[in-house]
């Protein structure tokens, strides 16, 4: 969860941020989203139909990076609530486009990135280490 950053406008409290980088955070939130869209006045009005926002340069699968958008659709006669919505596609196709991550950040990522890769791989193995011990208990008892 990232806090807001000191001095600035951030999203409305009904939202979360969710990043690794709070330098990301802050640089893809930006003011413009913040008073069309994520602000406090502007989710009232336009967010309600908002669900999440995931930006991403570690997606499994053929495309690494990878922007996904969740939206409810409203009823007919309320297509026009989405408008706003909508416009952050393009937004941030362009601004993730252009953004270059400082090294610092960088390294930041990449060191959390390998102490999760590590955690996980660890439980893994217990995991195993434990199917294991079940099969030869299993084994000793003559199942």
């Amino acid at each position: 969860m990232v806090s807001p950053p000191a001095g600035r406008k951030w999203v409305s409290e009904e939202l979360a941020v969710i990043s690794e980088s709070k330098e990301v955070a802050g640089d893809m939130i930006t003011d413009t989203v913040l008073d069309q869209v994520f602000g406090d006045k502007a989710l009232d009005k336009y967010g309600k139909n908002f669900r999440s926002m995931h930006i991403s340069d570690q997606h499994p699968g053929k495309h690494r990076k990878m922007l996904l958008f969740k939206f409810s659709l409203p009823d007919a006669k309320h297509m026009d609530d989405l408008v706003r919505l909508v416009t952050l596609i393009p937004y941030y196709i362009d601004l993730v486009g252009r953004y270059r991550l400082s090294s610092q950040a960088r390294n930041k990522s990449e060191s959390g990135r390998q102490k999760a890769a590590e955690e996980a791989y660890k439980e893994l193995q217990n995991a195993r280490q434990k199917c294991q011990g079940r099969k030869r208990q299993k084994k000793e008892q003559g199942w």
